[in-house]
């Protein structure tokens, strides 16, 4: 699950936009290739954290997720993509394609800006969170972007996997790839933009049930 989904399933719990933020913390930390290193002090960005974490877990477990999974890295098996940037790709583009299905909706878009707002409100808790003195800058250039409207298209997508895997040696996809990973993801995209609104009722609802026992 990548940051628009995480604040989607977070907002069906909570209408507090500091939660919603905090739902989309450990990624906006892991872009700039961070990890939260402490809890957070402010409370409402703290439940937000935990909301991504037990957001997370839910969908990594659900078949949904599995079966996209098991059925993309299979296809870019035969295309003779590497084994690392094969699982990579399966794993983190059906994310990003999730977050395109989303972000086609006004009132999603609106959640996101209410969130990405929180950046400034709440530097002084966010600081904290990171122990590097770029953070807030990077946090502040998020800001000032605004997550990319573009993830609905594999093209896109496939360009940003080649990008965020460059460093990483063992998952590193090569540029002459992009197009055969594209033509994979083609192949999910309309699947997993009509089932995506369904799969966000049901993480909200996976995750408020784990809470109730």
């Amino acid at each position: 699950m990548n940051v628009t989904g995480h604040i989607v399933v977070a907002s069906k719990l909570s209408d507090d936009p500091r939660v919603l933020l905090g739902a989309a913390l450990p990624d906006l930390a892991t872009f700039g290739g961070h990890r939260l290193m402490r809890p957070a002090t402010n409370a409402a960005i703290a439940e937000g954290i935990r909301l991504h974490h037990r957001t997370d877990d839910a969908f990594h477990g659900s078949e949904w997720f599995q079966s996209r999974q098991r059925r993309l890295r299979a296809d870019l098996a035969k295309r003779e993509v590497p084994r690392g940037p094969a699982r990579a790709a399966a794993h983190v583009g059906p994310e990003m394609l999730i977050d395109g299905a989303l972000l086609a909706d006004d009132a999603v878009r609106q959640l996101v800006d209410d969130a990405m707002a929180q950046l400034t409100v709440e530097s002084n808790d966010l600081r904290s969170l990171v122990d590097a003195p770029e953070w807030t800058d990077e946090l502040a250039a998020i800001q000032r972007r605004g997550i990319p409207s573009d993830y609905s298209e594999p093209s896109a997508v496939a360009l940003r996997l080649e990008r965020v895997l460059r460093r990483r040696p063992r998952l590193r996809l090569d540029p002459g790839l992009i197009p055969v990973v594209t033509d994979a993801l083609e192949v999910e995209a309309s699947g997993i933009a009509s089932t995506t609104h369904a799969l966000i009722d049901q993480l909200a609802a996976d995750v408020r049930a784990g809470d109730s026992q």
